[in-house]
């Protein structure tokens, strides 16, 4: 709690030196306490209180002659701050560690002719302020004791780094390199398979070795350029580039961001700042763009290429992070005005802050909060999403060595948000905390009552939405067809004429039938009584008229076959002529038997023939007939009509068993789960069923199962199981072909047990398999 308006001095302890001077010391035993001259000790008594910074400069220049600098005040009272004697006012923070470093006391900038900047400490007012080494991003290098392994000539650095940063002149160049990153990943994203098929190239582990060395150096490449460049155009000063080992002994290279570029203008800040997300999107653009140059000509080189844009985008959203002391948080709070944004934010969060002199507290205009805190939701949704990912990708490709590389990948990221977590200026004046499991003891306690909450399993798969039945319809002999009585989507029902064919040569052969019967059933009547003169005279006339209309037939046949195999005819006409001989060649044949039977009375086996010619003939009136109804095309079930082409279907000549549409049943709608063989499990048939199709993202269509296949098959990720669920449509909304996510009813089982289902299989299954 603010005991004052202004910086008050609090002593716990005061020693008298011999020389006159006071021993300072604060509440904490465990710091080293100040010593001061007598000349000190009474420009420290100045903090009252009552005095703001500017007063007691007047006052100090008033009592010793002499006019203080605000720095070297500041610098005083920051000492007075570290040993825990100095207390901040609600309207005088307290200043900045910083401005006890040699570096910062000796250099002469023009940019320190202005205003002091407030100070990043926590309980700071809003302003700019000193960022320990603008972009140190782990710790302040300007406390490294090792030397740098190399230093790098800058000049070639900032060429290259000007190219990157071209998005960082202006906000209209930042829209516009945005929108070309997002129609690029979206060009991708119409082509995930070939990419997938072009990271999957990476699977040896030789090409593993090589990867991973690579991806780094480019990655450490594209953000020194950037970062070169950034310096050298909005500080106007040479930047200074070093070759490092880090923490784990891996090399890097650090561009130093400290002195004159921290107290650049706002607007320079920013952009030394964005140069870093500017550099990794710019690698994960470039890589993308090369990959679509190269994946059909050069493999290998696309695969590298879309592997870097992948790293470059895990990069890119791991400096986005507004939670940890990144380029994404230096530049919100910068922006924003806000140095130590991340702590205020969370003391106004949780109403709660560490005691000591950094446990100072303001409050924040809500609209700031908001927009932290709706950042911080966004980040980690889309980083729970992409690491989901992740996780499926490398267990179920890479097995074991991708479960230990998640590992190795969890450690890094681990170590490096740990020493990120706070700048060394948040460390001062800390008392001793209580142990963690007793400062977290109802966070424990709360996540063991969520951990035991009952919590259904139900397992998630890919479908396809299905119809209740199907029928092809498919024409049962050739034709040319005349008319088309459907369109596509009409309803129809079990047997109506969907279309007709041409039927001019079923018609002539019913005709022809009719007319042989007729003449064997007069035949048969004749044959009993035998035939007159005039009778006899008839039929050889008959014989001969058939006769010559026979070789007629038969010639111009002969001249239409020639003709076909020249092209130069028609099939169909080919068709109907070569028809048109063969009944003729039957009359004939017809004429001749009656003429036979005319002549003389038949006999009792002449008779039985005539009966078997009477059969014959009208089996094949029966065949014409079947024939003659067969160029009526009709639906075999009720059902919608389903055909992309049944439109231009008028005139289309089709063959004997070609389909001209299909028939969905509507009375029943299926669905095609495609389940993970890991849940199958926990389905039965006859559970309830909860399906989404990406038509209808808002709505859910229940449902039950009603089949599970007896066989798992290769699926995109591994086996799957096929599951037939029956769902609702009353509004006949879900169409077939329409595909979604379906959620099948499983078994409950406490929360802890659903959500670390996928983790302990592993290591149930997998871990297991390593055991000797």
């Amino acid at each position: 709690m603010y005991t004052s308006r202004y910086r008050k001095l609090q002593v716990a302890r005061y020693s008298a030196l011999p020389d006159g001077g006071q021993e300072l010391a604060g509440p904490d035993p465990q710091q080293a306490p100040l010593r001061v001259t007598a000349d000190h000790y009474r420009i420290a008594q100045m903090f009252d209180g009552r005095s703001s910074g500017e007063a007691i400069c007047a006052r100090v220049e008033a009592e010793f002659g002499t006019r203080p600098s605000r720095r070297a005040l500041e610098a005083f009272a920051a000492q007075l701050a570290v040993t825990g004697v100095l207390l901040a006012g609600y309207a005088e923070p307290l200043p900045s560690v910083t401005l006890l470093e040699p570096q910062l006391d000796t250099r002469v900038d023009p940019a320190d002719s202005g205003p002091l900047l407030p100070s990043t400490a926590p309980g700071s007012l809003t302003g700019p302020g000193l960022m320990d080494g603008l972009l140190e991003i782990v710790t302040d290098a300007r406390r490294e004791q090792k030397p740098p392994l190399l230093q790098l000539q800058p000049r070639l650095w900032v060429a290259c780094g000007r190219l990157l940063n071209w998005p960082l002149h202006s906000p209209l160049t930042a829209l516009l390199f945005v929108a070309l990153l997002l129609a690029l990943v979206f060009g991708l994203q119409q082509h995930y398979l070939r990419g997938a098929v072009s990271l999957l190239l990476l699977r040896n582990p030789l090409h593993l070795l090589i990867l991973l060395p690579l991806a780094w150096a480019v990655l450490q490449s594209f953000s020194a350029a950037a970062r070169a460049a950034a310096v050298a155009d909005f500080a106007g000063v040479a930047p200074a580039i070093e070759l490092r080992l880090n923490e784990l002994h891996i090399p890097h290279l650090r561009v130093d961001t400290s002195g004159p570029v921290e107290r650049a203008p706002l607007a320079q800040r920013l952009r030394i700042i964005g140069s870093g997300l500017s550099a990794m999107g710019a690698l994960m653009g470039a890589g993308i763009f090369c990959w679509f140059l190269s994946h059909s000509t050069h493999p290998l080189i696309s695969a590298y290429s879309l592997a870097c844009a992948v790293v470059g985008a895990g990069f890119l959203l791991f400096r986005l992070n507004p939670l940890v002391r990144r380029d994404g948080y230096f530049l919100l709070a910068q922006w924003v005005g806000i140095a130590d944004l991340r702590e205020q934010a969370g003391a106004a969060w949780f109403n709660y802050l560490r005691r000591g002199w950094v446990a100072q507290k303001r409050v924040l205009p809500k609209n700031v909060l908001r927009l932290y805190w709706v950042l911080v939701g966004l980040y980690f949704a889309v980083l729970i999403y992409f690491w989901s990912l992740s996780l499926r990708l490398f267990l179920r490709h890479y097995g074991g060595a991708g479960f230990v590389l998640l590992v190795v990948m969890g450690v890094i990221v681990s170590q490096t948000f740990k020493t990120t977590r706070e700048g060394s200026n948040l460390d001062l004046g800390a008392v001793k905390r209580k142990p963690w499991y007793k400062r977290r003891a109802a966070w424990l306690a709360l996540a063991a009552i969520v951990a035991a909450v009952p919590y259904r399993y139900d397992p998630s798969g890919d479908f396809l939405v299905l119809p209740g039945a199907r029928a092809d319809v498919r024409a049962l002999i050739s034709g040319d067809v005349r008319e088309v009585l459907v369109k596509e989507g009409q309803a129809v029902q079990a047997g109506e004429v969907l279309a007709r064919l041409s039927d001019d040569e079923e018609r002539a052969a019913v005709a022809s039938a009719k007319a042989k019967l007729a003449k064997l059933n007069s035949d048969l009547a004749l044959a009993g009584k035998g035939g007159k003169a005039e009778e006899v005279s008839v039929a050889e006339s008959a014989v001969e008229t058939a006769r010559k209309r026979a070789e007629v037939s038969a010639e111009q046949a002969a001249r239409l076959a020639a003709a076909y195999k020249r092209n130069s005819v028609t099939a169909q006409e080919y068709e109907r002529m070569r028809g048109q001989a063969d009944i003729d060649k039957r009359s004939l044949e017809e004429a001749r038997s009656r003429l036979n039977l005319v002549r003389s009375a038949a006999a009792s086996d002449v008779i039985a023939s005539i009966k078997a010619q009477v059969g014959e003939a009208q089996a094949a009136l029966d065949y014409a007939q079947t024939q003659l109804e067969y160029t009526q095309i009709k639906a075999p079930i009720a059902g919608r009509v389903v055909s992309g082409s049944l439109q231009f279907a008028l005139g289309a000549y089709l063959n004997r068993g070609d389909q001209l549409a299909t028939i969905e049943s509507t009375e029943q709608r299926l669905a095609e789960v495609k389940l993970p063989e890991a849940g199958i499990d926990q389905v039965q048939v006859g559970k309830s069923a909860w399906a989404k199709v990406w038509a209808f993202p808002s709505s859910s269509f229940g449902g039950k199962v009603l089949s599970i296949a007896p066989n798992a098959e290769d699926g995109p990720y591994g086996k799957v199981v096929r599951v037939q669920v029956e769902l609702q449509d009353p509004d006949h909304r879900l169409l077939p072909g329409m595909t979604g996510n379906a959620k099948l009813q499983g078994h409950w089982y406490p929360a802890a047990v659903v959500f670390t289902r996928a983790l302990v299989r592993f290591f149930l299954v997998e871990v297991w398999s390593w055991i000797p």
